[in-house]
């Protein structure tokens, strides 16, 4: 018997011995917006592109977006739910990692307006 316990992460990640675990998910799917934010010259996260869930094919090593992924396809943390719904928003701001925090026009006309609930800045 195991005492793994999982974590939405962990079950993201594919770690999980049982993947059916919903209680993560069923959170998640109950976000009114979800918004994500990367940037293509990060330096920080490796690839820059990982920012926005992209990941590279462990067989062939071609660059995934995440909408071709089988973890979004499969809807396994409710991701594509959210995307379906039109509730999740990334957005592409050119600037570096720990940059995001601190630049001043960044805060003032994309994550202000997040955090006050208006959708006026463009997202892909």
């Amino acid at each position: 018997m195991s005492f793994f316990i999982c974590n939405i992460l962990a079950q993201i990640n594919g770690e999980c011995t049982d993947q059916t675990l919903t209680s993560g998910r069923d959170r998640f799917i109950k976000l009114t917006k979800f918004y994500t934010f990367y940037s293509n010259i990060d330096e920080t996260l490796l690839p820059a592109t990982s920012g926005n869930f992209a990941m590279y094919e462990p067989e062939t090593g071609n660059y995934l977006p995440i909408m071709n992924n089988p973890i979004f396809l499969n809807d396994n943390f409710g991701l594509k739910t959210l995307y379906d719904a039109g509730k999740w928003k990334t957005c592409r701001v050119d600037i570096l990692h720990m940059d995001f925090v601190y630049q001043e026009d960044f805060y003032n006309n994309q994550l202000k307006l997040v955090l006050q609930g208006n959708d006026a800045f463009t997202c892909l």
